[in-house]
């Protein structure tokens, strides 16, 4: 298959395998709605592990019905944003990828909206908000390790 000319396929199914979590802020379909695809190319792989998904609540719903309708099987693991830097998943997810800790909040925007920050071995970090609003709790998240 072609898109504009671009192959689908290669490389995608290495980037698709070495995926350790996917990080959905918030249930606005510009943010989720590949997801189900990702899935579905990733548990068609033999040996794949389940992927990681940390989202907000409605999310683990939502994938668990599309699921439910699909004609091959999808394999995840949901954790909830909230949880995420409390489980023992992520957490091995995370140092997998050199990064120290995880810290979420909740932001400003629609329901079940979060925030995320990273701290990377090396001393850098990431502060992901998805498209949020300024939010107070957000640049304090910067500054907490697990």
């Amino acid at each position: 298959q072609r898109r504009l000319g671009v192959p689908l396929y290669p490389p995608f199914p290495k980037v698709v395998r070495a995926l350790a979590l996917v990080w959905i802020s918030h249930l606005h379909a510009d943010h989720h709605l590949g997801l189900v695809r990702l899935l579905e190319l990733r548990s068609a792989r033999p040996g794949a592990a389940p992927l990681l998904v940390v989202g907000p609540h409605a999310l683990g719903v939502w994938l668990r019905e599309a699921a439910a309708r699909l004609h091959s099987p999808v394999e995840f693991r949901f954790v909830h944003c909230g949880a995420a830097g409390g489980d023992a998943a992520v957490c091995a997810a995370i140092r997998r990828l050199g990064c120290s800790w995880l810290a979420s909040t909740r932001v400003d925007h629609c329901a079940d909206s979060w925030g995320v920050a990273l701290q990377h071995s090396e001393g850098w970090g990431l502060v992901y908000s998805g498209d949020t609003r300024p939010c107070e709790r957000l640049p304090p998240l910067r500054k907490t390790p697990l």
